[in-house]
């Protein structure tokens, strides 16, 4: 069924490493980039994937480890973008405090660049 997909294998730890990144922010400590590696390679452990596997040419794989890669590829790394997202609810933000905290960023640039810590 998934025999046509032979990607499956590089491309876990990669949905999990570009859904978890982000840019780094211009104030406060940077992201938790390495997250989606981390979960990618623990998906490829809980499903035992074979390390000579990326090594080998027309390598094939049982259907059950394609099935569980689809998986993990799809539901489960939605799954956690769901729960990150329930976790965010917290944060509200209104247009007007976003404002707020902009101009008060423009003022402290401003300042810096007065006294000569920025440029």
């Amino acid at each position: 069924m998934f025999s046509r997909y032979p990607g499956y294998g590089n491309s876990i730890p990669s949905v999990f490493t570009v859904a978890t990144s982000v840019p780094r922010p211009p104030v406060g400590p940077p992201p938790a980039c390495g997250a989606g590696a981390l979960l990618g390679g623990i998906a490829l452990d809980l499903l035992h994937f074979p390390k000579e596997a990326g090594r080998q040419i027309n390598a094939v794989l049982p259907e059950d480890l394609l099935a569980g890669l689809a998986i993990a590829w799809g539901p489960a790394s939605g799954l956690i973008a769901a729960i990150a997202t329930v976790m965010l609810i917290p944060y509200a933000i209104t247009r007007a405090r976003h404002d707020e905290i902009a101009a008060e960023l423009k003022l402290k640039r401003a300042r810096d660049v007065a006294e000569g810590r920025s440029s």
